[in-house]
């Protein structure tokens, strides 16, 4: 068969029914192949990096890998971007590039910097950036290669992975099974799963027995290790209180009786006072990065003995050094581990009370529904959860639009509510929404935006409409780049060059028109429950204008210098002294 056909059905076998693509003659063959393939979709997208980030994102709902591919060209330097960012929120997905043929590639250390039209060297490029890359220069190694990258990209810590296959090697004639198998070589070692010390074990359930405000704190990674549904099972034997960092607030249904919800800098206040007033701190799959612990790290549970699980050794080391016990190994193994000790839990009623009586007095956001002629950002995001059906994904862009949503809309079991962490991509919301949309079973995507980012891929309408796909888009528009204009009026006495001076935003509903894209503008109260009403009866997809403040800030959020747990605007000391009065009554 064909190398191309055979690439395919094996992608098809380990990974999905569709994949993400952008025409270029090199990965010509391979797109021939995925049309022939009867079992296979092709989804061509408008831009190389919003196709990246397409592929990232269908990984992120689905909780399977997934696979984009495109000519290695300007093609491959354009979706950089989309590999960082799966890199660094972990996330396995598999790019392909095509290259020039093996004769026309120029030698490694030649001194000729291209031998070819628009050949690119992409390995060393995205080296930094990915799990494991290769060029694949014999046709002998095709198979071993494809099952390595599998293996490679879902083993451990999940990152990204990158083949890049020229084209002769891709119209090469092969027998499958007269290849070299990766499973049937000595480089392949079966890594059993490590179970953890009972000494360890004896010591943590010690000090859960005997812990009188424990609390746990879960990051995204929840979802990579499949551990939702052991962690679920955990909380509610254990009923300890959870907090979660920006990437995990969906891991778990919103009504699970003792989550607290988000910490961090733009966290919300009785979280991060949680955290603050902990005696035992359990952290899954956490990376205790500097956003979580704020520069002050040494306040940062500061009356908790810390027990930190993670699969990647590094990471129990990165931030944090006063950490009890760390313990390398998978979350899900862990929390059935714990389970299977068959631990009592003591009730923490004391705690329980605490946190009540500490959420009625901060709630989790402001509850004012206008501010002057706009509509309060916070109020705007929870009403959308009227429109969220029992399915629905939440994909956040990054700044302003991110924090409110994240601060204010809560999420049932079955729900998602996504975000871009560690590289902050803008404009990858539109995009992003598109792989969810592709996920089996989901049934709307809403899609939040900034007026500044959702024109970095604002092409990605032509895929929306073209497929009539189930996305909401939201803007949030201030007309401003409203997260460096709020940094510019803290520490630059309001000079906001480059975010409200010099910037501009179109008219969206000439490009929703353009498009034939439903449009709705909402700038008042009566406007958002009119078209609330309105687009809950849409199937496929509408675009939102919301005109909000362009002095609309995000709080609460940790200034320079300060503690998580005090947050701007500083609280009055009448609520200072409510909040002591709380803890040493149960004390």
């Amino acid at each position: 068969m064909k190398a191309s056909s055979y690439i395919i059905s094996f992608l098809q076998k380990q990974w999905s029914d569709k994949i993400f693509s952008l025409s270029g003659w090199m990965i010509t063959h391979l797109e021939d192949s995925v049309f022939l393939n009867t079992e296979m979709k092709l989804v061509s997208m408008k831009h190389e990096q919003a196709w990246a980030f397409a592929a990232e994102w269908f990984s992120r709902v689905s909780e399977h890998s997934w696979v984009a591919m495109w000519t290695s060209w300007p093609w491959a330097t354009n979706m950089i971007t989309g590999i960082a960012s799966a890199f660094f929120d972990s996330i396995p997905v598999l790019y392909i590039t095509g290259q020039v043929n093996i004769s026309e590639i120029t030698p490694e250390h030649s001194w000729v910097r291209q031998t070819w039209f628009q050949e690119t060297k992409i390995i060393p490029i995205v080296t930094p950036i990915t799990k494991y890359a290769t060029q694949i220069q014999d046709i002998k190694h095709l198979r071993y290669e494809l099952e390595k990258a599998y293996f490679i990209m879902n083993h451990g810590r999940k990152w990204p992975v990158l083949l890049d296959i020229p084209m002769d090697i891709q119209r090469m004639e092969v027998d499958p099974d007269e290849l070299e198998s990766y499973f049937n070589s000595s480089e392949y070692i079966a890594t059993l799963p490590k179970t953890s010390n009972q000494t360890d074990l004896i010591k943590i359930r010690e000090l859960l027995q005997n812990a009188k405000r424990p609390l746990v704190l879960i990051w995204w990674w929840i979802r990579l290790a499949n551990a939702t549904t052991v962690l679920e099972k955990f909380l509610n034997i254990s009923h300890i209180p959870v907090v979660a960092s920006l990437m995990w607030i969906d891991s778990i249904d919103h009504s699970y009786g003792w989550y607290i919800w988000m910490i961090w800098s733009y966290g919300i206040r009785r979280a991060n006072i949680a955290v603050t007033h902990a005696d035992i701190l359990l952290v899954l799959w956490s990376r205790l990065d500097i956003r979580q612990t704020w520069a002050k790290r040494i306040d940062f549970a500061r009356n908790a003995t810390i027990i930190h699980i993670d699969i990647d050794e590094s990471e129990l080391w990165h931030n944090v050094w006063n950490t009890t016990i760390r313990i390398q190994k998978d979350v899900n193994q862990f929390l059935t581990e714990i389970i299977d000790t068959d631990l009592e839990f003591p009730r923490y009623e004391p705690w329980h009370t605490e946190l009540s009586e500490l959420s009625k007095l901060l709630p989790v956001f402001n509850s004012k529904i206008n501010s002057e002629w706009f509509l309060n950002p916070n109020y705007i995001c929870s009403r959308f959860n009227e429109l969220a059906t029992s399915s629905t994904v939440f994909v956040n862009d990054v700044w302003q639009n991110q924090m409110w949503s994240s601060q204010s809309i809560s999420i049932t079991k079955g729900q998602r509510l996504l975000n871009c962490w560690w590289l902050g991509s803008m404009g990858f919301s539109l995009p992003t929404s598109i792989g969810a949309s592709f996920v089996p079973g989901v049934d709307r995507v809403i899609s939040i935006n900034g007026d500044w980012w959702f024109q970095m891929n604002m092409q990605e309408l032509e895929t929306i409409a073209h497929h009539n796909l189930p996305i909401g888009i939201i803007v949030m528009n201030n007309e401003s780049l409203g997260m460096v204009r709020e940094f510019q009026d803290t520490y630059f006495e309001w000079r906001t060059v480059g975010t409200v001076l010099g910037y501009s935003c179109p008219n969206l509903e000439k490009i929703a028109n353009a498009y034939s894209i439903p449009f709705f503008l909402i700038h008042d109260l009566q406007t958002l429950d009119s078209v609330l009403v309105e687009v809950a009866k849409l199937i496929g997809p509408y675009l939102i204008d919301i005109r909000i403040s362009p002095k609309s800030l995000v709080e609460p959020k940790i200034l320079f210098g300060n503690s998580i747990d005090n947050q701007s605007p500083i609280l009055s000391d009448i609520t200072k002294d409510q909040i002591s009065l709380i803890f040493q009554n149960h004390v």
